[in-house]
């Protein structure tokens, strides 16, 4: 293991304690988090973990100039799955308050974006969301996602652009509904009776973005 995986390694700890620390003090973490038996919790660290050893590991010891970029975005991905999966709440330590360091890195050119895309993804990110939530309140009387989603999105698309923004979204949004339609079916649940943790498929499809980007790009905009 080389001082660079160490460092991200260190990383990783440190922002999982504060976003741990951070969520902690809510009443719904203790709720929804006793709500989970065992065996789930096994599930999302086995899942974490074995995407941890495939994708960051793999992504720290290559020669890609971007390594230190989409090395802490997918370190605080994995925490905001972890989070939201077993708690289904979000920190804001790994998601809006690293904003400004995507614009940093991109910046510093640890991104494959420019200073605008990263700048525009993020307020495309952020006003989508916030919109759909306004949509939302005004028709159905409630908002439909969690402030943590909105935030994620900011930092989504200060990392990957409008491009990865929009992708990440759709994608997620896709498979989201594919496993919360298929969970109501096979548990005979309606879609009040659970809640589904859209950050998960939010982060999921950021990080198969990252890994896919170029395939991903020509198959969806063969003229860009």
């Amino acid at each position: 293991m080389n001082s660079f995986t160490r460092i991200f390694l260190a990383i990783l700890s440190a922002m999982t304690i504060f976003g741990l620390a951070d969520l902690f003090t809510t009443k719904q973490f203790t709720k929804h988090l006793k709500a989970f038996s065992f065996f789930k919790r096994l599930c999302v660290f086995f899942v974490l973990g074995t995407m941890t050893n495939n994708v960051l590991f793999p992504l720290l010891e290559s020669e890609s100039p971007y390594k230190l970029g989409y090395a802490l975005f997918y370190v605080a991905l994995t925490v905001t799955m972890f989070t939201d999966a077993l708690t289904f709440l979000i920190s804001r330590f790994v998601t809006i308050y690293l904003v400004p360091i995507g614009w940093a890195l991109s910046y510093c050119s640890y991104l494959p974006i420019s200073p605008l895309e990263s700048i525009t993804g993020s307020i495309i990110g952020l006003m989508l969301l916030a919109g759909i939530n306004k949509i939302s309140r005004r028709f159905l009387g409630r908002d439909g996602l969690g402030q943590g989603d909105v935030d994620l999105m900011a930092f989504i698309g200060a990392f990957t652009g409008p491009i990865g923004c929009w992708f990440s979204l759709m994608i997620g949004s896709i498979i989201g509904s594919v496993c919360g339609t298929a969970y109501m079916l096979i548990f005979k649940k309606s879609r009040n009776d659970f809640l589904l943790p859209f950050g998960c498929f939010l982060a999921g499809s950021a990080i198969m973005y990252v890994l896919f980007q170029e395939p991903l790009i020509k198959y969806f905009f063969p003229t860009f």
